[in-house]
């Protein structure tokens, strides 16, 4: 089985657009028992995703979207996202949405982002799943927080500020992380959480 993953995007000194993913990802990928297809052949994305047997499809962190940074790139990224997860979604195929992908898809349902003054660092969580509270260690990287979701999603996890670690969709098949899974310094039990919900 495979794990799609959007890349990061950007432009180089020759002024073209690159796609990269952080090395993390494969060792993640890799425990979790799949291989890993980095989704950046934009015009053919249902032909790539409907010919593999998708196990799960990450919309990665890094950079900002277009709500925040209004670019060419980061629309066109906003915009690939935005139609795959439709697409994820018509076709029951599990979403991940970590850091930019949870804000992008947050925004979308009218979310407010607040600029987060400390943009990386370690610190613990609550996380109420199935009836039980957990305190988690997780690593940090994000330069916005999300403190308010509408009545789609279930919160599964807060930072002693409010702001929002981890939901979930109640209807569709979307786990949503600010927090990076894939780096060093979480709890096992994130892994767990991301083991269970693509079975």
């Amino acid at each position: 089985m495979t794990i799609a993953i959007t890349p990061y995007i950007y432009l180089n000194k020759y002024n073209k657009i690159c796609f990269s993913i952080n090395k993390e990802w494969s060792g993640f990928v890799s425990k979790l028992n799949s291989d890993i297809l980095m989704l950046c052949d934009y015009s053919r994305f249902r032909k790539i995703v409907s010919g593999k047997e998708i196990k799960a499809v990450v919309l990665s962190g890094g950079g900002d979207i277009s709500k925040i940074n209004d670019t060419k790139i980061n629309k066109l990224r906003d915009n690939f996202e935005v139609n795959l997860t439709k697409y994820c979604f018509k076709k029951k195929i599990p979403i991940i949405a970590v850091c930019r992908g949870f804000q992008l898809l947050a925004a979308k349902e009218g979310c407010k982002l607040k600029k987060n003054k400390e943009t990386s660092n370690s610190h613990s969580i609550n996380v109420k799943v199935k009836g039980n509270d957990k305190n988690l260690k997780v690593n940090s990287f994000h330069k916005y927080k999300i403190f308010n979701l509408n009545s789609n999603f279930d919160i599964l996890g807060k930072c002693k500020d409010g702001s929002i670690e981890i939901a979930s969709h109640k209807t569709k098949k979307l786990l949503c992380f600010m927090m990076h899974p894939e780096r060093p310094g979480n709890d096992k039990f994130i892994f767990k959480m991301i083991q269970s919900f693509i079975k």
